[in-house]
């Protein structure tokens, strides 16, 4: 079962001595890590603040071991924890930025395919380059089924493609089902799903829609996971929704500028 986790080394302890045998990293694990040092470099070029740095290396890069401990007890303790961990949310400001990217290419004639195939190998790489975790797995092959979709000019209700998207999930790691992480994710496109046509309704303005649904979506997500997250983390804290709802607000332009930052640093 460790080796199908990913646990490729063997290591025996005897005495005052720890020694190990047969390790050698895959392809992908050496990938990861080379995406890692440049990622980290391109973020230490910018010249921020430590805590900053430390934030956008979480945020980007999936690596949050230069977080100070008061700090992200600070967030724990505020309920917006969720944000330094790699998930959903971040992989959808990347694909944003993807999309905006390749406009060039979606105007093309033609260009329809050749964009949505360069995005997907663009969120696989990112997948890859941030440690391939659970959560940003299961939010890659969301997007997967989205591309899929778009290619075969079919627009199949959104339940379907969730419950499609579970079981792919559930193909990869079975064990998944025990996840919190599944069960929170889950939920929350769910209800997203079920409440989004009826608090913005496709009969209202189009820009109003879009500016009221920045607001109400974080609330109906996090409304509708705050049992599953009561019961995991044993902690509802009384400023968890208006901090939530700033954090919704205010993190993916903070990932979006970050990664632009990112990417205008790499290019120097």
């Amino acid at each position: 079962m460790l080796r199908r986790l990913g646990i490729s080394a063997v290591a025996f302890a005897e005495g005052d001595s720890i020694s190990s045998l047969a390790y050698q990293p895959t392809a992908a694990q050496r990938f990861t890590a080379t995406a890692q040092e440049h990622i980290a470099d391109a973020v230490y070029a910018m010249n921020c603040d430590a805590p900053t740095t430390a934030f956008l290396l979480a945020v980007i890069a999936g690596d949050d071991t230069t977080i100070e401990t008061a700090r992200e007890d600070a967030f724990r303790a505020t309920g917006i924890a969720h944000v330094l961990a790699l998930s959903g949310l971040h992989v959808g400001v990347i694909v944003w930025l993807a999309m905006l990217l390749l406009t060039p290419v979606f105007s093309l004639r033609g260009g329809r395919t050749v964009g949505y195939i360069l995005l997907a190998v663009t969120i696989l790489l990112y997948a890859l380059a941030t440690g391939l975790s659970a959560s940003v797995a299961r939010a890659a092959v969301m997007v997967a089924v989205f591309i899929f979709t778009k290619l075969k000019n079919r627009a199949p209700s959104p339940y379907n493609a969730l419950f499609f998207t579970v079981f792919i999930w559930l193909c990869i790691n079975p064990l998944w089902i025990f996840s919190a992480g599944l069960q929170l994710s889950a939920a929350a496109v769910f209800v997203i799903i079920w409440l989004s046509p009826i608090v913005c309704p496709v009969t209202m303005p189009a820009r109003l829609r879009s500016i009221l649904s920045l607001v109400a979506i974080p609330i109906i997500a996090l409304t509708g996971t705050s049992l599953l997250t009561a019961y995991y983390f044993h902690r509802l804290p009384l400023w968890f929704l208006p901090v939530n709802i700033v954090a919704g607000l205010t993190v993916p332009l903070m990932v979006a500028l970050g990664a632009i930052g990112c990417l205008l640093t790499a290019a120097g």
